[in-house]
């Protein structure tokens, strides 16, 4: 797997809903906001990828990809 830029991180999302809205999915450009206490950033999609930092509820991250999947959603977002 490719290890992303210094100052991006992949985020795993609980609802590919970008606003809570399952019709409104997040793409690259787009912001979602974090709706949990704390969300860990990680070095790549997946908990077995270390971690490198955390974002506190309420906080707004821009998406630059997303992995398109329902089951398993996580986001390269910028940090």
């Amino acid at each position: 797997p490719t290890t992303p830029h210094a100052d991006t991180a992949f985020a795993h999302a609980h609802s590919p809903a970008a606003n809570g809205r399952d019709d409104e999915r997040a793409h690259a450009g787009s912001r979602v906001r974090v709706t949990l206490n704390e969300v860990n950033l990680r070095r790549g999609p997946g908990v077995v990828f270390t971690t490198v930092g955390r974002v506190r509820g309420g906080s707004s991250l821009q998406v630059l990809a997303w992995n398109d999947d329902a089951e398993n959603p996580w986001y390269l977002v910028l940090t």
